[in-house]
């Protein structure tokens, strides 16, 4: 067979559609397949999540998607800028994103903490 008419054939056969698995699949595959724990899986969902987030927000700093090409070389510049120095000081400290995230949350919650004290004494 020749390719001229193996390709014809492909493209008169019906094409397969392309759906996505749901999450529940997902799950299932990577914990019966591939071997991951329940909690490795949930972390997995919270790092994509927390960094899907962090993509939106650069992309806001630059100006949203509309504007992301008039965005000034100097502008780009000083957010990879930001970005490179975020990872080496998380290199540096030895820490991952992930534990920086949790800092973060752990700053919040104790800073929360901080304002209702001052507010009930206040009262």
């Amino acid at each position: 067979m020749d390719i001229d008419s193996y390709e014809a054939d492909i493209i008169k056969r019906d094409p397969v559609p392309c759906e996505r698995l749901s999450a529940k699949e997902r799950e299932q595959l990577l914990t019966e397949i591939g071997g991951a724990s329940q909690s490795q899986v949930m972390q997995g969902s919270i790092q994509a999540y927390f960094d899907s987030k962090m993509r939106a927000e650069t992309l806001e700093k630059i100006g949203g998607l509309r504007k992301c090409n008039s965005v000034r070389p100097l502008e780009r510049f000083l957010i990879m800028k930001e970005s490179v120095a975020r990872k080496i000081n998380r290199a540096r400290r030895g820490t991952s994103s992930l534990k920086e995230q949790q800092q973060l949350w752990d700053n919040a919650h104790a800073a929360a903490r901080r304002n209702s004290a001052q507010a009930a004494r206040q009262v």
